[in-house]
C-alpha cells in the first residue's frame, strides 16, 4: 500500500491528469473491495460455521461407532454426515467461486488502469507536452504500480476469508471475554472447633 501511495503521488507531481486517473482508479478498486467484503465475510462465516458442524458431527460419530455397528444404524450415519459435508462441500464452492469471480473482475479493473495510463501518457508524448526520458519511466514505475495492485488484490480475498472466520467466531469470544458482573454468593462460614482424635 505504501508503495502504491507513493506511485500515485509521483503521478500526481509528473503530471496531474495521470495522477488522477491513477488515484480514481486505485479509490474504485478500493470501494469494490468494501462493497464486495461483506459477502464474502459472510459467506466464509457460514462455510466455518458447517466446517464446525460437520467435524462436530464426524467426531460423535467415531466416539459413538461402537453404538451405532451395535444398533445396526450405519448407513442412517453415514447419510446424516454425507448431507452435512454435501452442505459444507457446496458453500465452499461458492465461496472460491466468489473469490475467483471477484479476483478475475478486479485483475480486468487493473489491466484497464494500465492501459488508460499508457494512452493518456503517450497521447502526452504526442501532444509533446511530456518527454520520452519520463513516458519510459512511466511506463516501467507503472509495471510496479501493477504488480503492487495485484498484490493487494490477491491478498485481500484471502483477509476476507480469514475475516469470516473470526466473524463466525464473535459468539464464542463475546462469551469468553464479557465481563462475569454476577459476584460469587457462596461465602464460606470459617466458624466452628476442629477436633483431633
Amino acid at each position: 500500500l505504501l508503495a502504491v501511495f507513493i506511485i500515485i503521488v509521483y503521478f500526481i507531481y509528473l503530471n496531474k491528469s495521470l495522477g488522477l486517473i491513477t488515484l480514481v482508479g486505485f479509490l474504485i478498486l478500493c470501494t469494490i473491495f468494501y462493497l464486495l467484503s461483506k459477502r464474502i465475510i459472510l459467506l466464509s462465516s457460514k462455510r466455518e460455521k458447517y466446517y464446525l458442524t460437520m467435524s462436530e458431527r464426524f467426531n460423535d460419530s467415531f466416539n459413538n461407532l461402537m453404538n451405532i455397528y451395535i444398533n445396526n444404524e450405519n448407513e442412517n450415519e453415514i447419510e446424516k454426515n454425507k448431507n452435512i459435508d454435501k452442505i459444507h462441500t457446496d458453500t465452499l464452492k461458492k465461496q472460491f467461486r466468489l473469490t475467483s469471480y471477484i479476483t478475475v473482475f478486479l485483475y480486468i479493473f487493473i489491466f484497464i488502469i494500465f492501459a488508460l495510463i499508457l494512452i493518456y501518457s503517450y497521447k502526452y508524448v504526442r501532444n509533446k507536452t511530456l518527454s520520452i526520458e519520463k513516458f519510459v519511466s512511466i511506463t516501467f514505475i507503472l509495471i510496479y504500480f501493477i504488480h503492487y495492485l495485484q498484490i493487494i488484490t490477491e491478498y485481500v480475498p484471502y483477509l476476507l476469508l480469514k475475516l469470516g472466520i473470526i466473524h463466525n467466531s464473535i459468539p464464542f469470544f463475546e462469551n469468553v471475554l464479557r465481563d462475569n458482573e454476577e459476584e460469587n454468593e457462596n461465602t464460606i462460614n470459617f466458624d466452628g472447633n476442629i477436633e483431633f482424635k
